[in-house]
């Protein structure tokens, strides 16, 4: 076998994740718009990472319809690195009993892994915020009350994903 065969035939990891309800993307939006986010993010490519191994799980198939609920909790600052450039994640973390259920199912169905010790649903708001304080953005528990994802997705787990790649 030659190299670029070797290259092509290794099997990546899975990476599933969820889609929201229009009225909760809206909702989201709507808040983003009036809280300022700085480089927020298209409602469409809005999502919470359910599962992100590196093992390929080859028997999980997405539910395509689902109700989880969960409510919005706490912003979250994370360090980025994409081509390079350095950058600051907003993620608003989620309370959703229903996605960490999940998600712990799926890991032990699938003999998954994933990268860290505890699982947080979270969704990224922006992948560079600049020098923007979350602390000064209003409370997004008065315009979004309730998060709801209605189905999930999967696709081969990219190491290389950029967020301008969808």
């Amino acid at each position: 076998m030659k190299l670029y065969e070797l290259k092509n035939a290794r099997v990546k990891g899975t990476y599933a994740g969820v889609k929201f309800s229009k009225e909760t993307k809206q909702a989201i939006e709507d808040y983003m718009r009036e809280a300022q986010i700085p480089n927020m993010l298209d409602k469409e490519k809005l999502h919470t990472t359910l599962l992100y191994s590196r093992v390929h799980c080859p028997k999980y198939k997405p539910e395509s319809s689902v109700s989880y609920k969960g409510t919005p909790g706490e912003f979250d600052v994370w360090d980025n690195e994409t081509g390079g450039k350095k950058t600051k994640c907003l993620v608003l973390k989620i309370d959703c009993p229903d996605l960490v259920k999940r998600h712990n199912q799926l890991m032990k169905d699938h003999n998954a892994t994933y990268d860290y010790e505890e699982y947080h649903p979270h969704i990224t708001l922006s992948y560079d915020i600049g020098n923007a304080d979350p602390k000064s953005f209003p409370d997004i528990r008065k315009y979004v009350s309730t998060i709801e994802a209605v189905s999930e997705y999967a696709e081969e787990l990219s190491l290389d994903w950029h967020p301008n790649s969808k």
